[in-house]
C-alpha cells in the first residue's frame, strides 16, 4: 500500500512537470502569445474625480490641479535622486556667495510663453 503511494506521487511529480514545463519551453522556442511587444498609441487619457479650478500654477491650491500641472509643466529646478537641486528647463544655476541670490543659465531651446 505504501509502495502504491510512492507511486502515486511520483506519477504526479512527473505529470506537473510535463503540464508546467511544455507550455515554458513553447514559450521560450515560439513566440508566446502572453509575451507581447508594447502597444504605442499616441494618447494618454487621464482622468480625476472632478475638473480643476485652474491650470494656473500660481493660483491653482488644489490637489488635482497641482497633478495635472506637474503632467503639463516642467520646472526651472527639480529634485534630484538623493534630494538634491537638479537643472530641469535651465543648463545650470549658481547661488550667490551670501545665497541669497540664484543666477540662472538658460537653454537655448527652451520655449517660453505668458500662457
Amino acid at each position: 500500500m505504501e509502495c502504491e503511494n510512492a507511486l502515486i506521487r511520483l506519477r504526479v511529480k512527473i505529470l506537473w512537470k510535463i503540464i508546467i514545463m511544455i507550455p515554458a519551453a513553447l514559450c521560450v522556442f515560439m513566440r508566446c502569445p502572453y509575451a507581447q511587444e508594447p502597444q504605442v498609441y499616441g494618447e494618454l487619457q487621464y482622468l480625476e474625480f472632478k475638473m480643476p479650478e485652474s491650470f494656473d500654477p500660481i493660483t491653482s491650491e488644489s490637489g488635482i490641479a497641482m497633478r495635472l500641472n506637474c503632467m503639463l509643466y516642467d520646472p526651472l529646478i527639480g529634485v534630484g535622486p538623493n534630494n538634491e537641486p537638479v537643472p530641469v528647463l535651465i543648463k545650470s544655476f549658481t547661488p550667490s556667495a551670501d545665497e541669497r541670490t540664484i543666477t540662472l543659465e538658460m537653454r537655448e531651446n527652451a520655449k517660453w510663453h505668458d500662457g
